[in-house]
């Protein structure tokens, strides 16, 4: 029997037996059945299916318009060649925890089997994209490449994301024309400890840290090629 389906059978054996000492004080019989209703809700939040191996889902929830104009004149005409981040994290695997029932010696966690770096450098190149920068596969006039340092989203009251890339941009010939990083948070309310709102935080915290970039004006000189 289940954590949840145990506690559900103990409170209403106890709701029998204090219907059976009805005559006496029902003080203690009542503290008995809330004690008993905390307990399965304790056990239910620990009862709940662990996210784990989930895959990765790009599902923003804000307008690239919130995020602010970008001026990409500069690198009008430039070809980016984005290159394929390497992952710097000691967990590549952990991209989350639930630690909202954490004073009670309770943390869930958020693993994927999927390649978030790639994933990462996938959707960048989406919203950049998107933006209107001229992307190629290869042969790029520069060159974008660097290092996946954080991608997680901690669950206690709300999601909070938080994305950190360590970015270098050279020229076709390999001179290095900027090196930095950029980073990328978001905050939202959600249902417990649901992928859905895993998905929604990871994929805002990265388009934040992508127009972060884009506004970035000695990133963007560095795009120029100068």
């Amino acid at each position: 029997m289940n954590p949840f389906k145990a506690c559900l059978w103990t409170i209403l054996s106890m709701a029998a037996t204090s219907r059976e000492v009805r005559m006496r004080p029902i003080h203690r019989p009542m503290v008995l059945l809330i004690a008993a209703g905390l307990l399965c809700a304790s056990a239910a939040f620990a009862a709940k299916k662990p996210l784990a191996g989930i895959p990765l889902v790009w599902k923003p929830t804000t307008p690239a318009a919130e995020f602010g104009a970008v001026d990409l004149t500069g690198a009008s005409g430039v070809k980016v060649e984005v290159r394929t981040l390497k992952d710097a994290r000691e967990k590549p695997d952990l991209i989350g925890e639930n630690r909202d029932k954490e004073d009670e010696g309770i943390v869930l966690t958020v693993t994927t089997g999927d390649d978030a770096a790639r994933f990462v450098t996938d959707n960048l190149k989406r919203v950049w994209s998107d933006a209107g920068l001229d992307l190629v596969e290869s042969g790029g006039d520069v060159v974008v490449s660097g290092e996946l340092k954080r991608f997680f989203v901690l669950e206690t009251s709300t999601y909070q994301g938080d994305l950190m890339l360590k970015v270098e941009v050279q020229s076709r010939g390999g001179k290095v024309l900027w090196a930095g990083t950029a980073g990328g948070t978001a905050k939202r309310f959600g249902r417990s400890y649901k992928s859905e709102n895993y998905y929604e935080t990871l994929s805002d915290s990265l388009m934040d840290a992508a127009y972060k970039l884009l506004q970035n004006e000695l990133f963007m000189k560095a795009l120029s090629g100068r």
